[in-house]
C-alpha cells in the first residue's frame, strides 16, 4: 500500500494553504469578505459556515489525528500507533486485524480526499465495506460506482 500519511499530511498541507490564502486574499466589507461577482449569496453562505479560522483548525485537528494514529511495527506488520495497545502484543497473527493500519480513522480522514487523483482507491478498505458515516452514495467524479 502505498503511503498514506504523506498523501494526507500533503492534502492538509493544501488545505492550510488554502485557508490562510482565502484569509488575506478576501476583501472584507463590515467584517465580512465581499463575494461580489465571485459567487454571491452562495459564496457568502459557505464563508458563514466554513470561515477560514474554521478551516485552519479543522486542518490543525485533523493533523493530530493523523499524528496519533501513525503506524507502528509489531513483527512483519504495521499497526496503528492508537489503535493497537497492549493488548495487541497477546494476538496471533490472524487476529491482528482488529489493529491494522491503516486504521479505520486514518481511511475516514482519506475519504475526504477521495475526488484527489492520487489518491488510492485501496485506502478505502476492503471490498464491500460499508462507506464511512456520511458518504456520499455516489462515485466521486472519474471514478467507477
Amino acid at each position: 500500500m502505498s503511503d498514506l500519511a504523506a498523501f494526507l499530511a500533503a492534502r492538509l498541507d493544501e488545505d492550510d494553504r488554502i485557508a490562510k490564502g482565502l484569509m488575506g486574499a478576501t476583501r472584507f466589507m463590515g467584517g465580512e469578505p465581499d463575494f461580489t461577482g465571485q459567487g454571491g449569496p452562495a459564496a457568502s453562505a459557505f464563508w458563514q459556515h466554513f470561515a477560514s479560522y474554521r478551516m485552519v483548525t479543522e486542518v490543525a485537528a485533523k493533523r493530530a489525528i493523523l499524528a496519533r494514529h501513525q503506524p507502528r511495527p509489531l513483527g512483519q506488520w504495521q499497526v496503528c500507533g492508537a489503535c493497537c495497545t497492549v493488548e495487541c502484543f497477546e494476538f496471533s497473527a490472524d487476529e491482528l486485524s482488529s489493529a491494522p493500519w491503516p486504521c479505520a480513522d486514518v481511511r475516514h480522514l482519506a475519504a475526504v480526499y477521495s475526488c484527489h487523483p492520487d489518491y488510492d482507491p485501496a485506502w478505502a478498505g476492503e471490498p464491500g465495506a460499508p462507506a464511512p458515516p456520511g458518504a456520499p452514495a455516489i462515485s466521486p467524479p472519474g471514478r467507477p460506482g
